[in-house]
């Protein structure tokens, strides 16, 4: 297996291109927030009467946290992070719906008298997903038609940071 052409640290696989490589890290962020921000969206299509807040929260021992969303419904407050990992397994996106979970769960305190879930949604690279992320869309309102269409995002966006790593410019180099 040859290394990256674009970083010559790993070898030039899917996995490395759309979760590592440093040259298409840009497109990988953008893809996240993109993703955060159509879940921030359907969230308050779905729940007409919530907030959805996206701000920088400071936990008790002083670590800044900032959720992808935390949507407040009445007395309820549910405290989501989205993830896009490699999915050559279930098992890895319970893992990083379950690192989520236990990294938020510091700011309980900071909603006194509510009732308050915390959720990963972990999306697989390539369209997998795992029961956790669908149970976490369910308690937001998501059927699984919406779940399959944040899936095709992350799919299309997955496409466009693989377009962007071997796009070629005239005379052979490589655009960043």
């Amino acid at each position: 297996m040859r290394a990256c052409h674009r970083c010559a640290e790993r070898p030039e696989m899917a996995f490395h291109i759309l979760q590592e490589c440093e040259s298409v890290i840009l497109v990988c962020q953008e893809r996240h927030k993109f993703l955060a921000r159509q879940v921030a969206r359907i969230c308050s299509e779905k729940n007409p009467g919530g907030l959805v807040i996206e701000e920088v929260y400071t936990s008790p021992s002083g670590v800044r946290l900032k959720p992808d969303i935390v949507l407040e419904v009445d007395e309820r407050v549910v405290i989501v992070d989205v993830a896009i990992t490699w999915d050559s397994n279930e098992g890895i996106l319970k893992q990083k719906c379950h690192e989520k979970v236990e990294k938020y769960t510091v700011l309980i305190t900071l909603f006194p008298g509510r009732v308050v879930s915390f959720h990963g949604m972990a999306f697989g690279a390539r369209f997998m997903l795992c029961r956790e992320t669908m149970q976490a869309g369910k308690e937001l309102g998501l059927l699984p038609r919406d779940m399959s269409s944040l899936s095709a995002c992350v799919v299309r966006g997955s496409l466009i940071t693989m377009q962007r790593f071997t796009r070629r410019v005239l005379g052979g180099g490589h655009l960043s």
